[in-house]
């Protein structure tokens, strides 16, 4: 938005929106399957679980976690959540995913209506992100960033026409044979390259903190989660710290993503918890 500002320009396009619109990220497909598995298309079910393998490679835990989780009578789940160290187990697991998510269903599954809005659990899915827990967010951010250096952010997937033709669509224009947002993909024939067009990795603004971690803020992290004020926060075993983050340098796991919350948790309790002075 800076570099904008600074070379004149005023307004500016940007795409907010198109991925809860047509699905953007993989952890949709997880709703997609449960949609086939209830309709009974399981021929279909079959060749998508197939074909996203062999684009993929591999399926996220999520996606088989949302699929088990269409399998099992809620009762059942909440009868194997109460079994001694089940949760332990799923933690470790994919399990792990259905955990959480079958938390936030029963929390929030009130406020948010998403599981009666449509008949489609894709939809209910995407209209639940698009309404209340990712876009509004995303939006505020947009905002907030284009506003501080005087710019105007347009957002044209969120014209309303737009959208109520994309929720009038069928899931298999959004999810089809292991590719998201098929429609805007068909639609963009001709018109973008196909290495654009058909590029079928997907990820956000990311940073290279996995590697960060094992190098130029190995020494920086290290320093932070052996210090007493660390060991103070009492909400950790330090030596089970230690030993994971011990891990994740020699490339035996990946938790960047739990290294950065040890990091932030710690760094905001300096900032806004301090004790009193004497």
């Amino acid at each position: 938005m800076k570099l904008a500002s600074e070379n004149g320009i005023k307004v500016l396009l940007d795409g907010q929106g198109a991925d809860e619109l047509l699905a953007g990220y993989h952890g949709y497909f997880g709703s997609y399957y449960i949609e086939l598995l209830r309709n009974l298309r399981l021929g279909r079910l079959t060749k998508e679980l197939v074909r996203y393998r062999k684009i993929h490679g591999t399926h996220q835990p999520m996606i088989y976690a949302a699929v088990i989780r269409a399998m099992l009578p809620g009762p059942l789940i909440a009868a194997l959540k109460r079994m001694p160290g089940m949760r332990s187990l799923a933690q470790r697991s994919a399990l792990g995913t259905l955990w959480i998510d079958a938390d936030f269903e029963r929390e929030h599954r009130k406020e948010y209506a998403f599981s009666s809005k449509f008949s489609s659990a894709l939809k209910n899915q995407l209209y639940t992100l698009f309404m209340y827990s990712s876009l509004p967010g995303l939006l505020h951010y947009e905002d907030r960033n284009s506003m501080a250096f005087s710019l105007e952010a347009r957002v044209p997937f969120l014209d309303y026409r737009l959208i109520e033709y994309i929720f009038s669509l069928p899931s298999e224009q959004k999810l089809r044979s292991g590719m998201t947002k098929v429609v805007l993909r068909n639609a963009m024939e001709g018109i973008l390259p196909e290495r654009v067009r058909t590029r079928v990795d997907k990820m956000g603004f990311v940073t290279p903190e996995t590697v960060w971690f094992r190098t130029i803020l190995k020494d920086a992290v290290t320093a932070l989660i052996t210090s007493p004020a660390f060991r103070d926060l009492g909400y950790f075993d330090v030596h089970e710290v230690r030993r994971e983050f011990d891990r994740h340098c020699r490339g035996e796991k990946n938790i960047s993503f739990i290294i950065w919350r040890w990091i932030n948790l710690l760094l905001w309790k300096d900032m806004f918890i301090r004790k009193p002075a004497n």
